[in-house]
């Protein structure tokens, strides 16, 4: 799997479900969130690309969630995920959960390989493509097509509120491990990421976070820092506004944009 190709999934796959997490606290039953949210970034070649995501949950008992996403991204494709949680403890500050997920993703592969170019007699002079040899006249190109990936993911998420003088805050550590399925394109390969949320609220409504995302594909490890602030707007209404910034390619930061909506 490329380098660039790895980034470019990093990018896609941290910035899921958007400017705010889940986390372990199950809905209440009947009640709903759903949060959408739109990324700027610059990609490789200078332009500007953009990344959109809705997610939505809903509480069907006290301790059972279901979720789904739908994203889509210039560069990323299209990825449509649903997925179940359950609560497994909610004692005083401490809330524990497992979440059970299916992830579907449709994009662009591409691949650079190198190409040996001869002239045959049988082709009248034409200029003919033979990929996967090296040889002293040798030339890059870029070979592109459809791929789509399933993945199924198991996840167990902790956390636990605090007090911070007058002000409350929360804090979460979630740790995920997705299997790619049977019948998924050969890039497809198993994700492990951990991601922790630190976060404090202020008066009128007002909360600040910061996130890091890691995620481990293959044997290369991606760290991502989200920091970002909540502003409410109508009554159960937030605009959320961060940013995101790749450990390793700090230049490749995105701006992100947010509304979410508690039901």
């Amino acid at each position: 799997m490329s380098v660039m190709l790895l980034r470019l999934w990093i990018m896609w796959l941290l910035i899921v479900p958007g400017l705010v997490a889940a986390g372990p606290w199950p809905r209440g039953v009947g009640t709903a969130f759903v949060s959408t949210a739109t990324e700027v970034y610059e990609a490789e070649d200078g332009e500007l690309s953009q990344y959109s995501s809705l997610y939505g949950e809903y509480g069907l008992t006290p301790k059972l969630s279901l979720g789904g996403k739908f994203s889509r991204g210039t560069e990323a494709g299209l990825e449509a995920q649903v997925h179940l949680g359950i609560g497994l403890l909610q004692r005083g500050p401490h809330a524990l959960s497992v979440e059970l997920s299916y992830t579907h993703r449709q994009f662009e592969y591409r691949e650079t390989v190198t190409a040996r170019r001869f002239f045959a007699p049988e082709f009248e002079g034409q200029e003919v493509i033979f990929e996967g040899f090296n040889p002293d006249e040798e030339r890059i190109t870029t070979r592109a097509e459809e791929a789509e990936t399933q993945h199924f993911g198991i996840g167990l998420a902790y956390g636990r509120g605090f007090s911070l003088g007058d002000r409350s805050g929360w804090a979460t550590l979630e740790a995920s491990w997705h299997g790619p399925l049977e019948g998924s394109h050969e890039v497809a390969a198993p994700e492990i990421k951990v991601d922790g949320t630190l976060g404090l609220s202020f008066e009128g409504g007002w909360k600040a976070m910061m996130q890091v995302f890691t995620m481990r594909i293959e044997d290369e490890t991606f760290v991502t820092y989200a920091p970002s602030v909540v502003i409410p707007m109508f009554e159960d209404s937030h605009v959320a506004i961060g940013l995101r910034i790749l450990a390793d390619t700090p230049e490749q930061s995105s701006l992100a944009l947010g509304l979410w909506r508690d039901f």
